[in-house]
């Protein structure tokens, strides 16, 4: 009866959709027409984007189908209390059943696939982001395999990669850490000594949610006479300078009380993670790795003390800078902010594209700006605060890793060619976005992520100390580094040595 109603959810699967599992497929296509494991029509090699771009799948290296006799492939994740009812809430791993909405139905028809395919059941727990670490440990403390893949938050899950809490992703059979759905940037700065517990990958949204970005008033660049914002991005002139610059032009007291506050026109609304982002920005890291694959404390460069003095002065110097979190605000009178038109440039993270999507504001989306026009790329930072990466309880072991493995593989490669171009090429860009400029903007982005493991890992607590600088009201950078380069450089080599220790 089960598999029954798996089959009768597909058929109507296909029947709504045309080839729902085929991003932009052909809507003559039958529920007869025969499928590969990716959901692609057998001869066909591409899945057809929006912009009619045709892009070659790969196939993942596993079996088309396999018996696991309807084994439980569960999931532990994370959630904060007061984000449930928002975006942030998991969206990505598993719906009951279809809600007629975009990313929720893509992630029902794939899991109904892979279940069907697999002869498994996908199941989904939600706790709390300061329990998760606790009720992992336990289980493998005792061998429990109640939650064989988990997603904590990463603000704690980086403290359970030190106590050896996951699985070296690199010996889990059948994952193939080489193929394009497994996140390649958090693979290369997450990775140490052989080792690598957690990963990005084309399975979630959420980790591309948490992507650092600006977005700016549209309609009160052109009431200020700005001409295309966008303009200096094409000219590659988007760098801090041109950006601030525009920004102390446009505050504006606009009730007249001779004060700046919510009530006035600020040229940027930001909060403390803008120093971190516009350092990420700036090409720079705080740790990254060494020739010996371990990691190392690399910020100090030229780059870095002439960046972070710049950012400094820049918001030491002018009160063009509204920062909420020093004004007692919380994000949603933040985003209101923003929206009401107070302000012209707004820091935020992706997730905010979706939370605007019902609002009149016309908005358009940039890249955090350059440190200098010589820069040849961008960076944008990834929250620790908003999101979770993949990882595998040390307690699965055995055949269930193999399974965990296989099932992974297979949600992963077929979410890199249906789920991520629904978040992407539809919802983020056609339904969310206000224009085609932003669309460039996205991919820019997207393609530029900063896993810092000096953020992630908190070596030292160097990361939130420089985010706190502007707030704690420091100015000298040099005495700020000689404080703390010691400390932290003794816990990055405590985790070296832990990480090292864990492996072997």
């Amino acid at each position: 009866m089960k598999n029954i109603k798996r089959i009768l959810a597909l058929l109507l699967a296909l029947i709504m959709i045309g080839s729902c599992f085929v991003a932009c497929g052909d809507p003559e296509e039958t529920p007869d027409d025969p499928k590969t494991d990716d959901g692609a029509e057998e001869g066909d090699d591409g899945t057809e984007e929006g912009d009619g771009t045709v892009v070659e799948q790969i196939k993942p290296d596993i079996p088309e189908t396999y018996n696991f006799n309807e084994e439980e492939i569960s999931f532990l994740y994370w959630y904060v209390e007061a984000w449930v009812d928002t975006v942030r809430y998991c969206r990505d791993i598993y719906f009951e059943s279809p809600l007629g909405e975009p990313i929720p139905d893509k992630v029902y028809y794939r899991n109904a696939e892979i279940e069907e395919n697999y002869n498994v059941k996908i199941t989904l727990e939600m706790s709390r982001h300061d329990q998760i670490g606790t009720i992992i440990t336990n289980q493998n403390a005792t061998g429990d395999t109640t939650y064989l893949i988990t997603i904590p938050r990463l603000l704690e899950q980086a403290k359970m990669v030190t106590s050896g809490a996951f699985q070296n992703l690199y010996d889990v059979e059948h994952i193939d850490l080489d193929k394009p759905w497994w996140d390649q940037d958090s693979i290369a700065q997450l990775s140490s000594n052989g080792t690598l517990n957690l990963v990005g990958t084309s399975l979630m949204v959420n980790d591309k949610d948490a992507t650092a970005a600006l977005a700016f008033n549209k309609d009160a660049a052109a009431d200020k006479s700005l001409g295309s914002l966008y303009t200096y991005l094409d000219d590659n002139e988007r760098t801090y300078e041109t950006l601030i610059s525009i920004a102390e032009d446009v505050n504006e007291d606009s009730n007249g009380d001779e004060k700046m506050d919510m009530e006035d026109f600020w040229g940027f609304l930001g909060k403390n993670d803008v120093m971190t982002s516009f350092f990420h920005g700036s090409g720079g890291q705080f740790v990254t790795k060494n020739e010996d694959d371990e990691f190392a404390f690399s910020f100090g460069t030229e780059n870095d003390i002439n960046a972070t003095m710049d950012l400094l002065d820049y918001i030491f110097a002018a009160d063009w800078f509204f920062n909420h979190h020093m004004e007692g605000i919380d994000d949603t009178a933040y985003t209101k902010m923003f929206e009401s038109g107070h302000g012209l440039f707004f820091w935020m993270r992706l997730d905010e594209v979706t939370n605007m999507r019902g609002s009149a504001t016309n908005f358009g989306i940039l890249p955090i700006p350059k440190y200098t026009e010589e820069q040849e790329n961008y960076y944008a930072t990834v929250s620790q605060h908003t999101t979770g990466l993949l990882s595998i309880p040390m307690s699965t072991t055995g055949e269930d890793l193999s399974m965990v493995g296989m099932i992974l593989e297979a949600l992963s490669a077929h979410s890199h060619y249906n789920l991520q171009p629904e978040y992407v090429e539809v919802s983020l860009k056609t339904r969310y976005a206000r224009d085609d400029e932003s669309e460039a903007s996205l991919d820019i982005i997207l393609n530029s992520r900063v896993f810092d493991p000096g953020v992630i890992f908190g070596f030292g607590s160097f990361a939130d100390d420089y985010q706190s600088m502007y707030a704690g009201g420091h100015r000298n950078i040099s005495s700020f580094v000689e404080e703390r380069q010691s400390s932290t450089e003794e816990a990055i080599a405590e985790f070296n040595d832990t990480i090292f220790e864990n492996a072997n």
